[in-house]
């Protein structure tokens, strides 16, 4: 059980920690990980700026409410990151791309197999519950 919570959170709370940097910390200093993070949060939420200055003022001036949402956002779009990372330095001949809106209709990654030319599309889901992925198959 405790094993399965930090699972399912330590990803919001490591983009909670960043968020937190960001917003109080002054002239602070990241990890690869953390400029990872600082890259999903600009993805997700474009309206913040373009600096880490800008979006710690941005973060700053939330409540828990919208902030909640930010590191929602924000873990969505780093998994997608991180799978199309994986996917681009497994040695194959396919190469997958995301969209350049993160509200692309029905799919969140583009795939080219260089080999052959065949292109397709997925949708992501980051969660543990099968009813949720069945739901979007469904619809």
């Amino acid at each position: 059980m405790v094993l399965r919570y930090v699972r399912r959170n330590f990803d919001e709370a490591a983009i909670l920690a960043v968020a937190a940097k960001l917003a109080f910390e002054p002239d602070p200093s990241f990890s690869e990980t953390e400029l990872a993070t600082i890259a999903a949060m600009h993805r997700a939420h474009p309206q913040a700026g373009d600096t880490p200055e800008e979006l710690g003022a941005w973060l700053a001036a939330m409540d828990e409410d919208q902030i909640d949402g930010v590191v929602s956002n924000t873990k969505g779009v780093l998994h997608e990151m991180e799978f199309v990372r994986i996917e681009n330095e497994d040695g194959d001949s396919v190469h997958a791309a995301l969209f350049q809106s993160t509200n692309n209709p029905g799919y969140d990654v583009q795939f080219v197999d260089q080999s052959t030319g065949e292109t397709w599309q997925a949708q992501l889901k980051a969660t543990d519950s099968s009813a949720y992925v069945q739901e979007w198959v469904d619809a």
